[in-house]
């Protein structure tokens, strides 16, 4: 019998970036909808994240809904992913997701506040230099 392993999470950023780009042309109501799931989700991983649950914030930014449109959170869940891998001391996964946002967004930034931070900072760099 086998067992199926989940994907490992770098897998899972890289397969939803690449499906965000396979946009289809739906209705204007239902692109509401999709907009008010993402945001839905986003705001209960932001909730998570700053109650310092990390792994329950993580399967927040990681819903699909936040990657089934274009959307402007999507760099900002990418974002905040890299910040809980490189807090919970992951930081080839940081990367990764600095990598991701900077691939989605060219102009990706962390704001003044977030780039001296010693666990992201440097890893970010790192990101925005590859």
């Amino acid at each position: 019998m086998k067992i199926l392993r989940p994907l490992s999470t770098p897998l899972m950023i890289a397969c939803l970036v690449a499906a965000s780009g396979c946009r289809s042309h739906h209705e204007e109501p239902q692109e509401d909808a999709f907009q008010a799931q993402a945001e839905k989700a986003f705001g209960e991983g932001i909730r998570l994240y700053e109650a310092g649950d990390y792994a329950a914030a993580e399967e927040q930014f990681l819903t699909p809904a936040i990657w089934v449109e274009d959307s402007p959170l999507q760099s900002q869940a990418l974002k905040l992913l890299a910040f809980s891998y490189c807090v919970t001391g992951r930081p080839n996964q940081c990367r990764f997701a600095f990598e991701s946002a900077l691939q989605i967004d060219p102009h990706f930034h962390l704001d003044s506040t977030e780039v001296g931070h010693p666990l992201w900072g440097p890893v970010f760099d790192q990101a925005a230099r590859r």
